[in-house]
């Protein structure tokens, strides 16, 4: 798994118990925010399969971006920019 400028996300081993929980509540806190959807949907495309104790992982930890803020929100996924449309 790959975050924004390409460098491989390394897994710190820690996965919030209530991740589920916090993503749902900053999504509503955010009042359905883009950024806040893509951490549920992330998780949701994960849920069952291989991968998903390292999305967890990831969401936990914001991406390396930030941790839990001091308003107790689950940090999120940013998207990635698309490059500029052809002429």
């Amino acid at each position: 798994m790959c975050a924004y400028r390409g460098e491989p996300y390394v897994e710190r081993g820690a996965v919030a118990d209530d991740l589920d929980e916090r993503l749902v509540a900053n999504f509503i806190a955010k009042a359905g925010d883009l950024e806040a959807a893509h951490a549920l949907f992330l998780l949701e495309a994960a849920r069952g399969k291989e991968i998903e104790s390292r999305v967890r992982d990831y969401l936990t930890q914001g991406a390396g971006r930030r941790g839990r803020g001091a308003d107790g929100d689950v940090a999120t996924t940013t998207p990635c920019a698309l490059p500029p449309a052809p002429c």
